[in-house]
């Protein structure tokens, strides 16, 4: 029978060191900045047709930082189950135009340095409650 590996901060810590070097070559465009669910417009509400509104604060950084922002915010705003969270993430990915093939992996990666950082706020909330 496999024993589950213990997870320990060491452990994360060096998983996320790995996956930075292997996956998260940052790449350069110009991007939104501040996108939000509310600068988006599905054309006749179809998915496969979206269009981006109010680029005034565009600017130049990978675009990784702008969709894992997004993707925090889609899932921290729309219905806990994820499910509509996840179907207007893939449409704004299956609309972007990025060379970057790991796009999707430091979204995650955005995604999962969020979770940590609220689980930590919630166990200190917790701890200095008692």
């Amino acid at each position: 029978m496999n024993q589950a590996t213990k997870i320990t901060a060491e452990n994360v810590c060096d998983f996320l060191k790995k996956f930075a070097q292997e996956c998260l070559d940052q790449r350069w465009a110009v991007v939104h900045t501040d996108l939000q669910i509310n600068h988006l417009f599905f054309v006749q509400e179809d998915f496969e047709q979206l269009a981006i509104i109010d680029f005034a604060d565009a600017l130049l950084h990978d675009p990784a930082i702008d969709l894992s922002e997004f993707a925090i915010e889609m899932y921290s705003d729309l219905p806990p189950d994820g499910i509509v969270a996840k179907r207007v993430i893939d449409a704004v990915l299956r609309c972007y135009q990025t060379d970057d093939a790991t796009i999707t992996e430091k979204i995650e990666f955005g995604l999962l340095v969020f979770q940590i950082g609220r689980a930590y706020q919630s166990v200190k909330n917790s701890i200095d409650q008692s």
